[in-house]
């Protein structure tokens, strides 16, 4: 597993997967940090290239009881992704925790992810669970991520969760 902080890296002929983690100076704003990783995979000169293009950040709704990257002005992560063929599919895990937070911010807290693609393979806000068969060519993708606080409001503080982009 190889991780690089904000710049691309080419699968080749490999297949590929994606890291992006959201992190936070505050409760009230959190920004997306991309991070890259790739499994290599070697299957017939056919791949999965995912660039990541921007981060991302998230921000916190009245009573700081969710963080989103969909409320004003916060904005989602990007990255474009090109197949060799069309048969990989795209999906969005969600974070399972917090691996930054304040003491007790991981608690009673449920996360969503959702995505949406442009280019060569077009699909409305989906959800990260959901897998999108992509077509030959490149997707523009944008990633959202959010926290809700299940019981209580988050804890000023910083944040930062994980999910992957995953093209298999």
């Amino acid at each position: 597993m190889t991780q690089v902080r904000g710049i691309w890296i080419a699968a080749g002929a490999f297949g590929a997967c994606c890291l992006l983690a959201a992190s936070s100076a505050s409760a009230q704003k959190a920004d997306f940090n991309v991070e890259p990783m790739i499994q290599a995979q070697a299957a017939n000169k056919q791949f999965c290239q995912i660039i990541v293009t921007r981060n991302g950040s998230m921000m916190q709704n009245v009573g700081s009881t969710k963080l989103s990257s969909q409320i004003n002005p916060a904005l989602p992560g990007l990255a474009d992704v090109t197949t060799s063929n069309g048969s990989y599919y795209l999906s969005v895990d969600r974070p399972t925790g917090f691996s930054i937070a304040p003491s007790g911010g991981s608690d009673d807290v449920e996360f969503s992810t959702q995505f949406t693609g442009r280019g060569k393979t077009d699909f409305a806000l989906t959800p990260g669970d959901s897998r999108v068969k992509l077509k030959n060519g490149l997707t523009n993708v944008e990633v959202h991520l959010e926290a809700k606080k299940i019981r209580g409001s988050f804890k000023a503080g910083n944040y930062r969760a994980t999910v992957i982009l995953r093209c298999e």
